[in-house]
């Protein structure tokens, strides 16, 4: 949790950050481009209530995107290799991120069993979230499994997208450079992603629905 804490205090006398509890997923329209942001980033303390309710594979699952602001199909087609110890980074959709030792804790716990397990089939590497069904953890299984620790530890859903969302948001707030910020997500252009943001603290600050 040293980690949160840390992260915490970069944004204290920051732009605050507003809870909601529509249920809508965000969006970007394909015509336009602009994003949609029905659900709110989630504060550092909401964070933290997560992680503190969480099992040890949803703790792995909720740090790694808000860390990493992968994707969710990005996140399921990880393998320990992806894992860079020294460098103390994971690869994700091709982009190298840098991670917290804490979370680069649990990576190492979760990718141990996961080699050992490869080794005598000498197959193709397995996932770090695996299932016993399909080999990998399908979206649809990351996506319920956040949307009920969310239930457990916020009363209402949390899904991935929001959890990519509000490493923008962060970032952003800590004045990570756009380019930088960028990089690490894979994104085009972050420019929409904060337009919903202000339309979003605009609409909570006036006390309507934002548009």
């Amino acid at each position: 949790m040293d980690f949160l804490k840390k992260e915490k205090t970069k944004l204290v006398g920051r732009r605050g950050l507003h809870g909601d509890d529509d249920p809508d997923d965000d969006g970007c329209d394909a015509a336009t481009g602009r994003v949609t942001m029905q659900r709110p980033p989630l504060t550092l303390d909401e964070i933290g209530l997560l992680e503190r309710a969480a099992g040890p594979r949803e703790r792995l699952l909720l740090l790694t995107l808000y860390e990493t602001g992968c994707t969710v199909s990005e996140l399921v087609a990880l393998t320990p290799q992806d894992i860079s110890f020294p460098k103390r980074a994971v690869r994700a959709g091709g982009r190298v991120v840098p991670v917290s030792v804490h979370l680069l804790g649990l990576l190492r716990q979760a990718a141990s069993p996961a080699q050992s397990a490869a080794a005598p089939s000498r197959s193709a590497p397995p996932f770090l979230f695996s299932s016993r069904e399909s080999g990998a953890m399908t979206p649809r299984r990351v996506e319920q499994l956040l949307a009920g620790l969310g239930r457990r530890a916020l009363t209402r859903p949390v899904t991935p997208h929001q959890l990519r969302l509000t490493r923008i948001v962060h970032d952003f707030l800590n004045r990570v450079p756009l380019g930088e910020i960028e990089r690490k997500l894979g994104l085009k252009s972050i420019q929409p992603h904060l337009y919903a943001y202000f339309r979003l603290q605009a609409a909570a600050t006036a006390g309507r629905p934002p548009r």
